[in-house]
């Protein structure tokens, strides 16, 4: 019973194995290009082929006739005349280009055979490894035992292996008939970092909401305070200016209002919670992320039950000293200008008030302006929205150098900010001055200083009046 289990199972195999060499293809193709022929040929035999795109070209047309023919006769016929040479093994076909036809009595002297295993860390066999001649397009792939078998050159003495999820491995046959070869697992970390609260960690890990912000854009603007910088740039974050004069703050919602009372997030520099990054000047920014979620108070509390925006400013790296210098400057003006009235219409509004009032309260409510009862007499007038308005000019200025050795790194950073407000009478003036030091004492303490100086002058004038 035994034995017919076994000799039934070999049968089976047996059948799977030369399936595809049994069936029959028929083909009728004219000047038709071969990459469709052999699309042909898989779909009808179930065969794969593999080849390197970049060195063999299938885009010629041929023709070909063939009727209930096998596999290695549409094969033999197809590449008759092309510079193309094929190998069957299993259920791939492997194309390779420069085709050379040695006699049978000559091939023992021009190459050599070598076989052997390909297995894992584990000792397990790899089936399907590529095996390629260094140099070359000639290969094989291992069977399902992860035995290989390949006809080497005289002329050549290194095979590569390589499978998908494997480390690639070279290795030099020398006099060697039977090589094993040992695949490595490879890893490879392609996951984003982003910075949270507490760290550095992988985006993939993260449950809660985190909005990345590109800063080489937000460099790019010209504005007083990163918080205006930042609008516009995260879902979910709502700013708005508190008002239109110079260095005046900003109202920064995340995903909306969540209490009666406070509702503004919690600022996060350099490790170092506050409440205000108006200070900040935006060339000193290196990284800036917005928790958005409720998540954000298991590592702040309550003060991040309103989002946290982490701020990370720029550090030294190793190497030779690093000077850079940006500066801009511009012209704000009133983006719409009011029409305003001359005396003749101020002189004709107050009478036409006045005669409308008499009429509703009674004729001693409301007295005429004895110089306003002919408007005809005014002319012209002053504009005094003119008057007040002008075309400011707004300039940034900032200086860093840093650099620093394994040991000590550094940057420090000065930045001058002049901003005119188009109203007469407003301004803001802003002087930074920043300095970071970090200091690797051991391999797994260091030390750091950063230390921020700013000055601020704002005028203003009386609004919401």
């Amino acid at each position: 019973m035994r034995a017919k289990l076994l000799m039934s199972i070999f049968l089976i195999l047996f059948s799977v194995k030369i399936f595809s060499q049994e069936k029959t293809i028929s083909l009728d193709f004219r000047d038709t290009p071969i990459e469709r022929i052999i699309a042909e040929i898989e779909r009808q035999s179930g065969f794969r082929f593999f080849y390197e795109q970049s060195s063999i070209n299938l885009t010629p047309k041929t023709s070909i006739q063939i009727k209930n023919a096998s596999i290695r006769e549409v094969l033999g016929q197809l590449f008759f005349n092309s510079p193309y040479s094929y190998q069957m093994i299993d259920r791939h076909i492997i194309l390779s280009q420069d085709k050379v036809i040695v006699p049978e009595n000559l091939r023992s002297n021009l190459s050599r055979t070598v076989k052997g295993f390909v297995t894992s860390n584990n000792n397990e066999t790899i089936p399907g490894v590529t095996v390629i001649i260094k140099n070359t397009y000639t290969g094989t792939l291992t069977d399902r035992n992860g035995y290989y078998q390949i006809e080497l050159p005289l002329n050549a003495d290194t095979l590569l292996f390589s499978f998908v999820g494997m480390k690639k491995q070279e290795v030099v046959v020398g006099q060697r008939t039977q090589v094993n070869v040992n695949l490595n697992l490879e890893v490879l970390n392609v996951d984003e970092v982003v910075v949270i609260g507490y760290g550095d960690q992988r985006k993939s890990d993260l449950t809660g909401a985190i909005a990345s912000i590109e800063v080489d854009g937000v460099r790019r603007m010209s504005v007083s305070g990163i918080d205006q910088a930042l609008q516009g740039k995260a879902a979910g974050v709502l700013i708005t200016s508190t008002s239109g004069s110079p260095g005046a703050g900003t109202s920064i919602r995340i995903r909306g209002i969540g209490t009666v009372n406070n509702n503004n997030p919690l600022f996060v520099i350099d490790g170092i919670p506050t409440d205000d990054i108006r200070f900040l000047n935006v060339g000193d920014i290196d990284n800036i992320e917005i928790l958005k979620d409720a998540s954000a108070t298991a590592i702040y509390g309550n003060r991040g039950a309103n989002g946290v925006i982490l701020i990370n400013t720029k550090k030294g790296k190793p190497g030779s000293p690093i000077i850079t210098a940006d500066s801009y400057i511009g012209i704000n003006n009133v983006w719409k200008n009011p029409e305003m009235g001359d005396s003749k219409q101020f002189a004709t509004i107050h009478n036409l008030a006045v005669t409308n009032g008499t009429k509703s309260e009674g004729a001693n409510a409301y007295k005429y302006i004895e110089d306003f009862k002919d408007p005809n007499m005014f002319t012209g007038g002053t504009n005094w929205w003119n008057l007040i308005t002008r075309k400011a000019l707004v300039q940034n200025h900032h200086f860093s150098i840093s650099g620093g050795s394994e040991v000590n790194r550094y940057l420090m950073s000065i930045s001058a900010l002049n901003q005119d407000g188009t109203i007469k009478g407003s301004e803001f003036n802003r002087i930074t001055f920043r300095v970071n030091n970090e200091y690797q004492l051991s391999p797994k303490v260091k030390v750091a200083f950063n230390t921020n100086i700013s000055q601020a002058r704002r005028l203003t004038i009386q609004e919401d009046d």
